[in-house]
């Protein structure tokens, strides 16, 4: 069966799932924009936010969240800008103002999917990107 003919009930379990993984990739952006300078000094750090706007740019519009998948893909156009000029030392507005969009955006998703968000600042996100086998 193509991927466009799968039911709501169908896409539903998928859906929700992702919706879970939401929830450390929100943090991630969060902990980025609270510590931007922690995030420049560590390549590391910032594939993992690399590897969440992409996830969410290609998983979130086929399970009907095409506006998520948007503000990922502006994100991810701009951190990829932002990375091909070197890594200037600060991160730009233009990077802060997408990243702060999108996880605006994965706050009302979670909240909306009755997911628990945590205020800022109250737990370290992880250093390990989620599974790729459950998404």
């Amino acid at each position: 069966m193509p991927m466009n003919a799968l039911s709501a009930a169908a896409l539903a379990p998928i859906r929700q799932r992702f919706i879970v993984t939401l929830g450390a990739r929100e943090e991630r952006l969060a902990e980025m924009l609270r510590n931007p300078q922690e995030y420049c000094d560590d390549p590391e750090l910032l594939e993992l936010v690399l590897h969440d706007l992409h996830k969410v740019k290609g998983v979130a519009p086929m399970l009907g969240m095409a506006a998520l998948g948007e503000l990922a893909t502006e994100a991810e156009d701009q951190m990829d800008r932002w990375l091909a000029e070197g890594r200037p030392r600060d991160v730009p507005k233009v990077v802060v103002d997408c990243l702060s969009r999108l996880r605006a955006a994965l706050r009302a998703v979670l909240q909306e999917a009755g997911e628990p968000t945590r205020p800022p600042g109250t737990q370290p996100p992880s250093k390990k990107p989620p599974s790729t086998n459950n998404h």
